[in-house]
This record gives structure tokens, sequence and C-alpha cells, in this order.
């Protein structure tokens, strides 16, 4: 939404990772790193591990107990 900070909506609800929070506990580590490029990494790991996430869907649904045979 315009007007309101980064991960908020107007309403006050989460609409994701603050990746502003991070950022000065990674710089004290060593590790300086920009908020976009943080959101671009995390963006990409999430592209990555969405198949993995849909063949776990696929075998928990496949193995329902409540499931007649």
């Amino acid at each position: 939404m315009r007007g309101t900070p980064a991960g908020r909506s107007s309403r006050g609800h989460d609409r994701g990772p603050a990746f502003s929070r991070p950022a000065p506990s990674l710089a004290r580590e060593g590790a300086a790193i920009e908020r976009r490029t943080l959101a671009d990494r995390v963006g990409q790991g999430a592209w990555w591990l969405r198949p993995l996430a849909g063949a776990i869907g696929t075998d928990a649904l496949a193995h329902r107990p409540w499931r007649r045979a």
C-alpha cells in the first residue's frame, strides 16, 4: 500500500517479513546486507523451495489416514 511503511498495511496487519529488523543484527555480526538484497534472497529461496513444498503437500495428502481405500 502506498503511504505505509514497508511490510505494513494501513490496518497494521503483517504483510510479510520486516526485512529492516535483521539488518542491524546482521551488521553487528559482520554481515552487512541491504534490505533489498535480503528481500531478493528470501524471494529466491522461496522460489527454489516451492517444488519441495508442493511435493511434501502431495505426499501428505496421498497418505491421509482418514481416507478410505
